[in-house]
């Protein structure tokens, strides 16, 4: 990551574990820098059954961690851009702002297991029909 004058982050790492999990609750697609000690990472999660009031309160988006919880925000993905061996998260100004990044994530995938294809499938998931996952290569 690159610090800008602003104090925002220019978000672009290199992921050497991604983890994809569904446990009937949540649903969850995290990269890290390392599978026992990271130093980075991007949580992404989205509840399968939010309730009335998480609905009405904004509860109910994609929630995004970057590093620890002083970095999160609901919703405000615009989309997502599978590479071969990389992925864009697009983001809106406002989600930008509320993670401290300057503009949107970049994420190299420098893994084999699990394989590029089933990361698209669980970020097509996340997605749930509320914004783009599009393919690239």
């Amino acid at each position: 990551m690159k610090q800008t004058d602003s104090e925002d982050l220019i978000m672009n790492f290199e992921a050497q574990f991604v983890a994809l999990e569904n446990d009937g609750e949540a649903h969850t697609v995290g990269f890290s820098d390392s599978e026992f000690d990271p130093q980075t990472y991007i949580i992404l999660q989205l509840d399968l059954e939010p309730t009335e009031q998480d609905v009405s309160l904004g509860l109910d988006e994609i929630y995004i961690t970057i590093d620890d919880q002083l970095r999160s925000t609901y919703g405000g993905v615009l989309g997502m851009v599978i590479h071969s061996r990389s992925i864009v998260i697009e983001l809106s100004p406002e989600a930008a702002r509320d993670l401290k990044v300057d503009g949107d994530i970049t994420i190299d995938v420098d893994v084999a297991v699990p394989p590029m294809k089933d990361i698209k499938a669980n970020l097509e998931a996340l997605a749930n029909g509320k914004f783009p996952v599009r393919s690239v290569d």
